[in-house]
């Protein structure tokens, strides 16, 4: 596999085939270092990821929690001891104890990653049974977060293995399709992993796993292996059957699992720079007046790039001004029941308060912003995916825009070259919301709460009260008002980073295009030749892997 590797790298980087650089990169690094096989877990929020990896090293290391927490990649391997180490993204190491990393990995303690934690490594003598395995516990994909769908996505390539975790809660959505769809070209196998199946009967299980093996088998034409699992009740026996199929036939043939896994990626990449030569050869066949009528056949109107840039700003502007009154409903129409709990609430509280007016002004003052927090915390959670859905349809209409761009330019490119490029898929991060900002005014428009030395509360305390619970309604009306304007505000400026995003895409493809349209470097034969080359590797190497693999069962 060495010398086809070797040969697609020189092709690449004689030929300026930059986006396949990164993989060319992992590959390479891969093939230097082989200590491990990396094992991610991978799904949407919420959906089990961290509870199975702590069940599978029967120890509580992961912190979980019910909003997203995982907000960097976490490595698990076997030690002998158990021990944290924090890479920052300047490469700095330090060393903690397993208590503290909720202070690096999770988004309560480290927000959007403030702290520049590349990765979190965490050694456990639980783990030396599966010597040479790393288990990776990612961000949830689709989280509130885009800096947590953004940090896994930027991992897939290192992955060697994936189990990809589906709650029997909500199986099997457009979001984990296209999540296979991402990892199938890094990952020879993917592995289904319904999780909470303590929660439903034996037949509904049943029902529920051919579900999602009708809807794999439909889209992938392929057969994917699935495993139950739940951390309440037979969590033994689930973590059982997942050792013995899955972990230690890895860790008794690591090093034939590691080839076929270097094997795959490799495979996929020099499908890809096939793709790239035969464009480069139909172009090498012209001269320089025929190559310019090519990019001018191939670059019509519709993928020129002002026109694509244009279109993109539509887009853009017109989700702009729809989100706010979209946000703010949602958000409105929990506002009579917070109202209503809050005064319930504060009539019970406020029998216990007896210091003077000063001190119970600024008492209210905490405890309304406290409350609201708590209050508007608890609406944010519960309106989760209906935010998610908001962006989810920003987002659907910029990588419909993007695959429309790839089609047409693929059609053009096979309708004046007859080449047929390979599908891509274009997945752009996601970002939500933080933690609401309430905003709390004064008790007193007229600081009478100053004078608190000539109002007697013993006698006054009921009419202050009074007060205090007028005042309920006007702040909560004012924070929804508050929090829609901030969330508006996080939303558009997503919105102009997947116009960015999409833009971004965009001019890449069309330059690596045009550069092979109008700057080939060799002569057609070369081409010719480098095909002929790499598909005769390609063919030789899939034989070897065929008669490894049947030597391994033999």
């Amino acid at each position: 596999m060495n010398k086809l590797f070797e040969e697609v790298k020189s092709i690449c980087y004689s030929n300026n085939f930059s986006s396949l650089f990164r993989q060319i990169e992992s590959i390479e690094n891969k093939m230097k270092v082989n200590n491990f096989i990396d094992i991610a877990v991978l799904g949407q929020f919420k959906s089990g990821k961290s509870s199975f990896l702590n069940s599978l090293v029967s120890e509580n290391i992961l912190p979980m929690g019910v909003v997203p927490v995982t907000s960097v990649i976490t490595r698990i391997y076997g030690g002998n001891e158990k021990i944290a180490k924090i890479k920052f993204n300047n490469n700095h190491i330090q060393q903690t104890s397993i208590n503290e990393i909720a202070n690096y990995v999770t988004e309560n303690k480290n927000p959007k990653n403030e702290k520049n934690v590349f990765v979190v490594d965490i050694e456990t003598p639980t783990l030396l049974e599966f010597s040479k395995l790393r288990f990776i516990d990612t961000p949830g994909i689709g989280s509130v977060f885009k800096h947590n769908t953004e940090t896994t996505e930027n991992w897939f390539s290192e992955i060697g293995l994936a189990f990809v975790t589906i709650s029997a809660e909500r199986p099997l959505g457009e979001n984990e399709i296209n999540l296979i769809k991402d990892i199938s070209a890094q990952c020879p196998e993917i592995i289904i992993l319904l999780t909470k199946v303590d929660l439903f009967s034996n037949e509904q299980l049943n029902e529920i796993q051919t579900y999602i093996q009708n809807i794999l088998r439909n889209e992938f034409d392929k057969e994917f292996r699935l495993f139950r699992y739940s951390t309440v009740k037979n969590t033994d026996n689930y973590r059982n059957e997942i050792v013995n199929e899955i972990i230690l036939p890895i860790v008794s043939k690591f090093d034939i699992t590691f080839n076929e896994i270097l094997n795959h990626k490799n495979n996929q990449l020099a499908k890809s720079c096939l793709s790239y030569l035969e464009i480069a050869y139909k172009t090498a066949q012209n001269n320089e007046t025929e190559k310019q009528n090519l990019k001018e056949q191939i670059f019509e109107e519709q993928l020129n790039k002002a026109y694509l840039s244009q279109e993109l700003r539509l887009i853009a502007t017109s989700y702009k001004s729809q989100n706010r009154d979209k946000i703010y409903a949602i958000l409105q129409k929990h506002q009579n029941k917070l109202t209503n709990d809050l005064k319930t609430k504060f009539i019970q509280d406020y029998q216990s308060w007896h210091e003077n007016l000063y001190k119970i002004a600024r008492k209210y003052e905490l405890w309304i912003k406290e409350n609201l927090t708590n209050q508007f915390v608890e609406v944010l959670n519960l309106e989760y995916q209906q935010f998610v859905e908001i962006s989810n349809t920003n987002k659907k209409h910029f990588q419909a825009f993007i695959k429309s761009f790839r089609d047409r330019l693929n059609a053009n490119i096979e309708k004046v070259l007859n080449v047929k490029m390979l599908d891509e898929d274009f997945e752009i991060a996601i970002k939500l919301l933080k933690k609401p900002n309430i905003s709390i005014s004064w008790s007193f428009e007229i600081h009478i709460d100053l004078l608190w030395f000539l109002i007697p509360m013993s006698i006054f305390k009921n009419v202050f009260r009074r007060h205090f619970l007028n005042l309920i309604g006007y702040e909560v009306e004012k924070n929804i008002h508050r929090i829609t304007s901030d969330l508006n505000e996080e939303m558009n400026k997503l919105i102009t980073e997947y116009e960015n995003q999409s833009l971004k895409y965009i001019t890449n493809e069309l330059t690596t295009i045009e550069n092979i349209l109008l700057q080939s470097k060799f002569e057609s034969q070369y081409y010719q030749q480098k095909i002929s080359d790499l598909l005769n590797l390609i063919n030789q190497y899939a034989k070897t892997y065929i008669n490894e693999s049947l030597n391994s069962f033999a």
